[in-house]
Order: C-alpha cells, then structure tokens, then sequence
C-alpha cells in the first residue's frame, strides 16, 4: 500500500482509513491511526541538540514525510522451542560442539490468521487480539504517546501487522514462545516510493503470569527503512524472559524503541541479539514502578564492514527497593564499523534502597573500528547503591597465536575469541534448547 503522509489531509484521512480497513481493526484502533497521522503531519524532527541523537542524523532512520511511502507486510508465525532436554544441556557444556546442532519445534502457526491459545495464553497479530481483547486499548501507547515522538506517530498511523501476547493472571507458559516477524518482499514494480516496515509488538502479562519469548525480525536484500515499538506491560509478580534478533538484511536501517512498565515484584529480563543490518539504533526504556521491581538488560552487538550500531538505555527507579542490571557487549571489525552505548540509571527521591548496575564491554577487532561509551547515573536518592562502567580492549594476540598453533585457521580462531567474548551475554539465556538455537544463530555470524 503506498501513502504520502504529507499530501492534502483529506487524501491523507482517506489513505489511513483504508489501511485500518485493509488490517480488519476495530474504530478506536483507527481513530488511534488517525491521532498518529496528525502527529506524524507536525512533529519536527527529532533535533541534533537531544542528546539522545547528538551522534546520528535522524534522516537515517526516519522517512522523508515528502516522499510517498510503500508500506511492507509481513508473516507473522510462532513455534514452540521444546522443554529442555539433557541432550540439549549436555551439547551446551562450554558451548562447544554447537555447529551440528538441530533444534526441533513443535508445530507453526499463523498468527496473521488465526490466534495462539494454550492455557488462558493468547497469541496473534495485532488486529485479531483487539478484537479478542478489548482492554488493551488501555495498554497500547500507554508511555510514550504518538503526540510527543515522530517514530511513535509514525508507527501509530503506519503499522502493518504487529503482534500482541496476553497472558492473564496466573498463567505459566512451559515452553519458549519463538514469534517470527518476516516482511514481506517488494512487489516486480519499479516505483520509486520508500520501502517502510512500521511495527508494534505490545506484550501484557497479568499478576503472577510467567512467560519465555524469543522474538525475531527478518527482511528481504533490499532497501528497507524499519520503524519498530516494542511494549511490555508487567503486573504485580509477573515474570517475563524475552529475546530479540535482529536478524535485517544489511540494507535495512532499524529504529527499534523498547518500553517496559513493571510492577511491584515484577521482573523482566530482555537480551538483545544485534548482529544485521547497515544501521540500527534501539531506545530501551524501563520504568520500575512497584516496589521490588527488577529489570534486566543485556546487548550482544556485532558490527563490521560498515555497519552501525547504537544501543541506548534509560531505567527510571520510581520505588524503593528496585533492581536494574545493565550489561552491553559489543566486537567490532573491519573498517568504518561503529558501535555506541548511552546509558542512564535515573534514581527518584522516594527510590531508596535502589540496587542499579550499567556497564559496557567493546571489543575492537581492527584499527578502522570505532566504538564510544557514555554510561552516566542520575541520582535523587541517598540510599542506595548505584554504579557504571566500560571498557575497551583489542583481541589478545598471544591467545589468537594459541588457537592457531593447534590447528585453527586465522578465521576460525577469531570466531571463537569473539564467541567466548559474548558468552557472558548468552550466558543469560535460561532455555537450554533455545540458548543452543542462539549460539549457532551468533556463530555463523562472528566472521571478519
């Protein structure tokens, strides 16, 4: 579908209308369209001066406003990882011995078409679970509004697809939720229009509810811009493990924002898998709430040949006696290849008993490399116990001799420097079967 956000409003009211026609939403999902588009229309763009994108031009990531846009589809599937398995543990032991290893699923569905169900726990795209569920026009956008953000706006008039999860009160998922976001490919045309995937991925999770996901994006070689909101809404004593692969050809720049509302006793621990594209910068933003929340976030980022990376992370302690854990490991080689980490722990008056850790590792694989750090704390509190750190360092030449005097080639003996260098991250993985799964999925990729 082609749409040209700034052409006359009643062109554009028109095109927004038939795009929530075309996904089968309820009215107050459109009307959520349209309140996007107008936002869309206004909003500058976000200013070099914010610190947040004082090292990236916003041009990247974002479309021209001017130019028509060809909004991608996509196929939206899940399968279920099997329970863990002594096979499975016993192949993980040191993560060795992982290159042959074959993880079985148990079934696929079609989450464009028909909804996900086992034990009160529903699965599906985006406009079957607003119909299914109601409520979660309470929960969708609920933090950051498409009124204050350009990517938000834009993700809010223009999204295709998207997938919700819902598990209520008491539930516990046995089994790893692996969801498959596939776009789909450009139609045999020669339109000039921009190539725009919008995404919006919102997981609710009720009191007491506990579930494993792995969510992975893929995408056709071609020119691609993708615009991706992730939303996690955690009640009391909910627990949720959750994994993203960025898995984009390398002519595809990503924005992803992650944003999480916990609380009280709730816990959520997110491992980020960014090894793909030409550009992707991802915002994680984490507010805890209710007392005793607890977040989690670890980054594994490759980048080489040119690519760039940026991870940025903002937790908000809003309670007393809340956890947050930061740990960003990024490699990095060949020329122009560049990483960055900005962090911020930001530590309320009333947050005492605050227990908040940040730290980002760099491995620079080569003199054209380049990676920054900017782990910095806010705090408000006088109670607590609040720290950061990072580091940078080359490859160790004598161990790299080593692998290579018994037999390794110069390729395979880097492959596993920078393997060992990110086992602490995969290390966080608590599914054995799908830690395997992750391990050959990294490993094919740790080439220079």
């Amino acid at each position: 579908m082609i749409i040209k956000i700034n052409a006359q409003l009643e062109q554009a009211i028109r095109e927004i209308k038939e795009l929530g026609a075309l996904e089968g939403e309820p009215q107050w999902a459109t009307d959520l369209r349209l309140s996007g588009l107008v936002s869309a229309r206004t909003l500058p763009l976000p200013s070099r001066q914010d610190e947040n994108w004082r090292r990236t031009r916003p041009e990247i990531f974002l479309p021209d406003r001017q130019e028509p846009c060809a909004l991608r589809g996509e196929s939206l599937t899940l399968n279920l990882f099997p329970e863990s398995s002594p096979q499975a543990e016993e192949a993980l032991e040191g993560f060795s011995g992982l290159a042959g290893l074959k993880i079985p699923t148990q079934g696929e569905w079609d989450l464009n078409s028909q909804i996900f169900r086992q034990g009160g726990l529903l699965v599906g795209s985006l406009p079957l679970l607003f119909k299914e569920q109601p409520d979660l026009e309470k929960s969708i956008f609920k933090a950051e509004h498409p009124r204050r953000f350009l990517s938000s706006a834009l993700i809010s008039a223009l999204r295709r697809g998207g997938v919700s999860l819902y598990a209520p009160a008491g539930v516990c998922a046995p089994q790893t939720l692996k969801i498959n976001h596939q776009v789909e490919p450009r139609p045999d045309t020669e339109g000039s229009e921009q190539n725009l995937f919008c995404n919006h991925s919102l997981f609710k999770a009720e009191v007491q509810a506990q579930v494993n996901v792995v969510e992975i994006f893929q995408s056709p070689p071609e020119t691609l811009q993708v615009l991706s909101f992730i939303e996690f809404e955690l009640g009391r004593g909910a627990q949720v493990n959750y994994v993203l692969v960025s898995d984009w050809s390398q002519a595809t720049t990503c924005l992803t924002t992650v944003h999480a509302r916990l609380a009280a006793d709730s816990s959520l621990k997110v491992v980020l898998v960014d090894t793909h594209s030409g550009a992707t910068k991802t915002f994680f933003n984490e507010d805890l709430n209710g007392p005793n929340a607890k977040t989690e976030i670890y980054g594994l980022v490759f980048a080489k040949d040119g690519r760039r990376s940026e991870v940025n992370t903002f937790v908000h302690h809003q309670a007393p006696h809340t956890y947050s854990n930061v740990l960003v490991n990024c490699a990095l080689g060949g020329d122009r290849a560049r990483t960055l980490f900005a962090g911020n722990i930001l530590v309320d008056p009333q947050a005492q008993q605050t227990d908040a850790y940040q730290k980002n590792q760099n491995l620079i694989l080569s003199p054209g490399a380049r990676a920054e750090s900017m782990p910095k704390l806010e705090i408000i509190a006088d109670d607590v116990r609040c720290t950061h750190g990072a580091s940078f360092t080359n490859y160790d030449a004598d161990q790299l001799f080593y692998l290579q005097s018994r037999g390794l080639s110069e390729v395979d003996a880097k492959r596993l420097l920078i393997s060992g260098f990110f086992q602490e991250i995969l290390a966080q993985v608590e599914d054995p079967t799908l830690l395997a799964w992750l391990s050959n999925f990294t490993q094919e990729e740790f080439t220079l």
